[in-house]
């Protein structure tokens, strides 16, 4: 008895492995590419597909891209047949995935990308200071609140990065701290008691850099204009603006930003995990996006969200300025750099001027992410995409500024003719 159960066992294996055979077979004659490959490139085919299946299903972006150039039939099938000249999975990611972002990149779109092991590594050592500092209650560069809203976003791209295994391999990162002594600002009085002048050669700032920054701010709180120069700058720190808004505002802002994604589980659990930065989420319906909004997006879109941002009046640090504030961009002007330009321009707190829009992505409040199955390669991705007040938007159109610069003079020479 025990035999025939045994025979019976090795039967029906055989006739799975047969049947198995069989449908590998029927796939390589369906798809011919599959055949020659080895097992490990089969995975990362499954990847492969798995990555377009997703783009199509959660990128919000997808339109735009392909508006700006992006072939998607041809990337795809250019990169798939390079996948026959991987050999393991950091091939893979090294000529197949970072080369379809850089072809994203190509297309306005620069946070669809692939993490390598630096990026894995320096995400979740950032994850890890922003804990430890909302654990301490260390507040020296933040807020309570901003590490509290930054930390959510982070801890659900964190536990996705975690789940990464067997591809990456984390290393030692050491980041830039408050007490690191950072000269990326100048300051210069343009004309005594008349024009001040701040520029940011990078949106970066220690403490001793910051308590630098509001002194100036102090010293020339009696004066009519101050310009802040921001050209040139591709991202930065959010927190290197709170001490102008501090120091200069003198009075509360609230405003609300417009978003667009697409409804997906990914996307919505994301959403949910953010809850604190987003209201419900509502179906798109016509003309509530504005005027500009591109109706080809509603191919990869199909809800709206808002997010309210208040700006709080503080007594105790306002220096008592009452003039014009001038904020001067380019179009290197990008992500948090942007920021400060869209909420400039949002909140009238500074006129915005420039002889082109900003490059964008000022109001793209972090990115979601997903796994490979096979490879456990992550990719960071766009999903959601944040409008300007007019529904443009942001990601592929930047903040316009208020006056436009002709292009026969600088901005900053514009300014001090428009001052007088």
């Amino acid at each position: 008895m025990k035999s025939i159960k045994l025979l019976t066992i090795f039967a029906l294996s055989l006739f799975i492995l047969i049947g198995c055979q069989v449908s590998n077979d029927k796939n390589q004659e369906t798809d011919p590419f599959l055949k020659d490959l080895t097992p490990i490139q089969l995975t990362m085919v499954e990847d492969y597909e798995y990555f377009w299946d997703f783009a199509e299903n959660n990128f919000a972006i997808m339109a735009m891209v392909q508006r700006n150039g992006f072939d998607k039939e041809e990337i795809y099938e250019t990169y798939k047949l390079e996948i026959k000249k991987c050999e393991d999975y950091h091939d893979f990611n090294v000529f197949v995935m970072e080369k379809i972002a850089m072809k994203f990149k190509q297309s306005l779109e620069y946070q669809t990308m692939p993490f390598t092991d630096e990026w894995y590594s320096v995400f979740l050592s950032v994850f890890d200071y922003y804990d430890e500092a909302l654990r301490n209650h260390d507040y020296t560069m933040y807020t309570q609140e901003h590490l509290e809203l930054t930390n959510e976003g982070y801890e659900f791209l964190a536990d996705i990065l975690e789940g990464s295994k067997n591809y990456y391999e984390r290393e030692d990162i050491k980041l830039n701290t408050s007490d690191q002594n950072f000269n990326f600002i100048e300051y210069k009085i343009i004309e005594e008691d008349e024009i001040a002048y701040i520029r940011f050669y990078q949106m970066i700032a220690s403490k001793k850099e910051q308590e630098k920054l509001v002194e100036f701010l102090n010293k020339v709180a009696h004066y009519p204009n101050l310009i802040i120069d921001i050209r040139g700058n591709n991202n930065g720190e959010e927190f290197v603006i709170s001490p102008i808004f501090d120091s200069l505002a003198s009075e509360t802002y609230e405003f609300e930003t417009t978003f667009v994604s697409k409804s997906s589980e990914n996307n919505n659990n994301y959403l949910n995990a953010t809850t604190n930065f987003f209201n419900e989420a509502l179906p798109i319906t016509d003309n509530v996006l504005g005027e500009q909004f591109n109706s080809d997006d509603l191919n990869t879109v199909d809800q709206y969200f808002k997010s309210e941002t208040k700006i709080e009046f503080n007594e105790e640090l306002y220096n008592g300025f009452d003039g014009e504030i001038y904020l001067l961009v380019d179009e290197d002007v990008y992500g948090n750099s942007d920021s400060f330009a869209y909420v400039c321009k949002k909140t009238q707190f500074a006129t915005v001027v420039g002889k082109t829009n900003t490059a964008g992505y000022g109001i793209a409040i972090y990115n979601n992410a997903f796994m490979l199955p096979n490879s456990e390669i992550v990719w960071l991705y766009t999903d959601k995409i944040g409008l300007n007040p007019d529904g443009s938007s942001n990601i592929e159109f930047g903040t316009t500024p208020d006056i436009i610069v002709p292009s026969d003079i600088g901005e900053l020479d514009y300014v001090i003719e428009l001052i007088g």
